[in-house]
């Protein structure tokens, strides 16, 4: 099966059944998959089999047109956090070399010459502007291009498609490892659809449910939404996420189920609105990014009368492996908050091991890499096949996480190989950060690290170690970091120390400076 089979299949099911809501506009299946057929047609008239058609852009109706129809039109669609400074663009666009950029209104002046960097596009199309900065193509002319093609195009549905391309990417994704280059993840028909049927066999999502996403879509987190098209239910989209906005949307639109980062949650548990609110409709919160911390479940079962479920994955298995179930969060809430630190249990279309370096199993109670292998897992990383062959060696995707399992098969989260800090929902990888702060001048050595954080989760934390003839101070470096660096990524907190703690081999040692500020 192919992504935009999922809408037109529906689209044939329930044709007038609302489909997407955004900006106040409602979208039905029929109207949502003839918007999805005029960008195929137009992607397919501008570019060949392969080429990629990069996107940044905040969340709108245009971006499902985009994460359906460039596939369809056999071009890769390059998803582009929107977050993030132009400099950081440029480098993902400059390895993705994509033929088209599709730019939302709100980021077209700072991308407006985004050609003279990047030599592969051809062109830059517009979304939301009838006359963007010369040079720019408005979306509708843009669509214009494919038209005659677009409504000749039959109707399709599951199974419809050519079986071949569903093992071509889709999707390019990109994520940064321990060397700090973002590898782009691809992700192909049959791994997404692979995650979203995993993810609904524990979610149990209905025709009738009412999905409220405030998540970025550039991140892989965009296929959750899919899930729901598949089932013919209806996805509300925001724009971005405001509390009092998020709370008063569940009441108007009855919503049913929606997620939250833990930092999210925490913030709607503190709006002055949250006791007055309307949440008789809410069935399920699902959540990830990082744990739930004790006190917040508390909270939040208490205020919301539903059930909550806790995902785990990344990028690279195109969604979740991974669930802590609604009966796990009522025994934590119920004198068992241990399991709160659970990621959850193996869910069905995917096998997870602990292993050791050697891929050999590890007992239960020990400490090993997660692993994992099915569908759901990318093809590799873009142009880059010596991280593909070392992430993949033995045929299983090294995560780069390590936990244990108990007696109950929940996994828990040790350390992270890769050093990752999840701020706010945000994945921040260290060695990113330690690149742009070392070409600072004056600095000797750094090392980024995350420190628990009640409102982000974590916080991004820099220690860093002048030179003796040098003088630098954390104003000095969070300046630099400055457009550098999306603000997410720049360090809530910088330390300027003497040297940094080592072992014998001269590895810095991550958990003491951890443990050396939080004692601080």
């Amino acid at each position: 099966m192919q992504l935009s089979d999922i809408l037109h299949g529906s689209a044939l099911k329930r044709p007038d059944h609302p489909a997407l809501v955004s900006a106040g506009v409602q979208y039905t299946y029929a109207e949502l998959s003839g918007r999805v057929r005029r960008l195929a047609a137009a992607v397919a008239a501008t570019t060949s089999p392969g080429d990629r058609v990069a996107i940044v852009a905040d969340n709108c109706v245009e971006y499902f047109d985009c994460l359906y129809g460039v596939p369809e039109g056999r071009a890769i669609l390059t998803l582009v956090n929107q977050r993030l400074t132009a400099y950081e663009v440029d480098g993902i666009l400059r390895d993705a070399e994509p033929r088209v950029l599709v730019v939302g209104a709100e980021h077209a002046e700072r991308l407006s010459d985004i050609r003279s960097r990047v030599s592969s596009i051809e062109r830059v199309v517009v979304l939301g502007k009838a006359d963007p900065p010369a040079g720019l193509t408005p979306y509708d002319e843009f669509l214009a291009l494919g038209s005659s093609a677009a409504d000749s195009a039959g109707s399709s549905g599951p199974g419809a498609g050519d079986p071949e391309r569903d093992a071509e990417t889709a999707w390019l994704i990109y994520t940064s490892g321990t060397t700090g280059a973002p590898k782009g993840a691809m992700l192909t028909h049959r791994s997404l659809v692979s995650a979203m049927l995993n993810v609904m066999l524990e979610w149990h999502p209905s025709r009738d449910d009412r999905q409220l996403f405030s998540f970025p879509l550039s991140h892989v987190a965009a296929v959750m939404t899919l899930q729901y098209h598949l089932r013919q239910a209806t996805v509300y989209l925001t724009a971005g996420f405001e509390p009092g906005a998020f709370l008063a949307a569940i009441a108007e639109h009855r919503i049913t189920h929606t997620g939250l980062a833990p930092t999210m949650l925490n913030m709607v548990l503190a709006h002055p609105t949250i006791e007055t609110a309307d949440l008789s409709s809410l069935r399920m919160i699902a959540y990830g990014a990082s744990s739930m911390p004790p006190d917040l479940l508390r909270r939040s079962m208490e205020r919301f009368d539903v059930d909550f479920v806790q995902n785990f994955g990344q990028t690279e298995v195109s969604g979740n492996v991974l669930v802590l179930g609604p009966e796990e969060h009522r025994r934590a809430a119920d004198g068992e908050p241990h399991l709160l630190a659970a990621l959850g249990r193996n869910e069905c279309l995917a096998a997870v091991r602990l292993v050791d370096d050697e891929l050999n199993d590890v007992p239960v109670g020990e400490i090993g890499e997660i692993v994992v292998r099915g569908d759901q897992v990318m093809a590799g990383y873009w142009r880059n096949p010596e991280a593909s062959a070392e992430v993949l060696a033995g045929g299983w995707l090294r995560t780069g996480d390590l936990a244990r399992m108990d007696d109950e098969g929940l996994f828990y989260i040790v350390d992270r190989k890769k050093d990752m800090v999840v701020t706010g929902g945000e994945n921040v990888y260290p060695r990113e950060v330690e690149i742009v702060i070392s070409a600072l001048p004056g600095v000797s050595e750094v090392a980024v690290f995350g420190v628990p954080d009640e409102t982000w989760g974590e916080r991004v934390t820099a220690a860093v170690v002048a030179r003796a003839d040098a003088q630098v101070d954390a104003a000095a470096v969070l300046d630099h970091c400055r457009g550098r660096l999306a603000g997410f990524k720049i360090p809530k907190e910088v330390r300027i120390v003497g040297e940094l703690p080592k072992n014998a081999s001269m590895k810095v040692l991550k958990r003491v400076l951890r443990e050396q500020t939080a004692q601080s």
